[in-house]
């Protein structure tokens, strides 16, 4: 059998690569005459560096920049030629915070710019940035402001961009900025609303419930300084990582695309999954934001098209994300029901849970 191992990271806990080596070392254990094919995926957040960096083969660069509260931290990003390969995540995600010090009210990103300029600085005129795992909610005027952007309240008095601030500004001062933005998206939601980055993301990363509805005053009050701002705030992938896919279409004329198929497509997995006769994926939490363009939801419509079956593995899966029939989910939670053992111990769990499914492979599959 043909099994195509292709998760993408455990947020906070493991990195896709680490995830994809578990599954594959387990699975070999119990079916060794079985052909593995290991694929690492992401959407745009945490692993998207590493994994485009292997496919262009790019040059790893190091840099000291700020994170999402100011404080200094090194950072990479990759560079093969005009081509520079940046990963929000690296310079404002939430990973870097503890959990008492999140408010997307206060921060920036500041350092995604930092990164961004540095790049530039070394001869990149064309910028892959994937966004996701954030700590901010800021429009992505934090990077616009280390490229060299002003933002200016109604007394004339320069603003520091961040979740709590943008109501503040009246006025933008832009820059040129000689680099082409491509952004991966990890979420389709859009800027504003229900389904917005502030209503749907902003708890997830500190906000209060006044908090959200200052992040929301806040991305509206921007989407108003701009002709095309209306009408941007209402298109899907705007509402990722705060905002930031939105602010650098805005006023860069970023392209805009959804991360996790963009990284299905330059790492070959597009073409792999036709001769795969079981695939593997997973992530840390399936729910309905799984359905907002997430890895595993686009390689099970991918393998729903293609009428492969698919084994789910995660840390959790909340009832209300109900699979299609070839959708077979195993949650780490299901086994132990500690939520502080799986966290702690991930590595182990993992292990025992594909273990199990090995065994029943055959019976799983019909």
């Amino acid at each position: 059998m043909r099994v195509l191992i292709s998760p993408t990271a455990f947020k906070e806990t493991l990195t896709a690569d680490e995830v994809t080596e578990l599954i594959a070392d387990a699975w070999h254990k119990v079916r060794p005459n079985d052909t593995l094919i290991t694929i690492p995926l992401a959407d745009g957040g945490d692993g998207t560096l590493d994994i485009l960096i292997r496919c262009m083969g790019a040059e790893v660069i190091q840099v000291e920049v700020h994170d999402p509260l100011g404080r200094k931290l090194k950072a990479k990003y990759g560079l093969k030629s005009d081509t520079a390969v940046v990963e929000l995540a690296q310079a404002a995600g939430v990973r870097l915070l503890a959990p008492n010090e999140r408010n997307p009210l206060k921060t920036s990103t500041y350092g995604v710019g930092e990164l961004i300029m540095d790049a530039i600085k070394s001869g990149a005129r064309r910028v892959i940035l994937g966004v996701g795992g954030s700590a901010t909610n800021d429009a992505g005027l934090g990077i616009l402001k280390a490229l060299g952007f002003k933002f200016y309240d109604k007394d004339g008095k320069e603003v520091w961009p961040c979740g709590g601030s943008l109501s503040q500004i009246v006025r933008v001062e832009p820059t040129r900025v000689d680099i082409h933005i491509t952004v991966l998206s990890d979420v389709i939601n859009p800027l504003l609303g229900e389904l917005g980055a502030a209503r749907v993301y902003g708890p997830q990363k500190g906000a209060s419930a006044d908090g959200v509805k200052i992040l929301e005053e806040g991305l509206s009050h921007i989407a108003g300084l701009h002709p095309k701002g209306r009408e941007y705030a209402q298109m899907e992938m705007m509402g990722a990582a705060g905002g930031v896919p939105f602010g650098l279409k805005l006023f860069l004329n970023a392209d805009v695309v959804l991360g996790a198929a963009y990284i299905m497509k330059v790492t070959g997995w597009m073409d792999t999954v036709r001769t795969a006769d079981l695939i593997i994926t997973g992530e840390g939490r399936i729910d309905h934001q799984t359905c907002f363009g997430k890895v595993t939801y686009e390689v099970i419509k991918v393998a729903q098209k293609l009428n492969k079956p698919v084994v789910v593995v995660c840390g959790e899966h909340v009832p209300e994300f109900r699979p299609p029939s070839n959708v077979v989910i195993f949650p780490l939670l299901r086994e132990i029901s500690d939520r502080t053992s799986v966290f702690n111990n991930a590595r182990l769990w993992l292990q025992q849970v594909v273990t199990n499914l090995a065994r029943y492979a055959d019976l799983l599959l019909g």
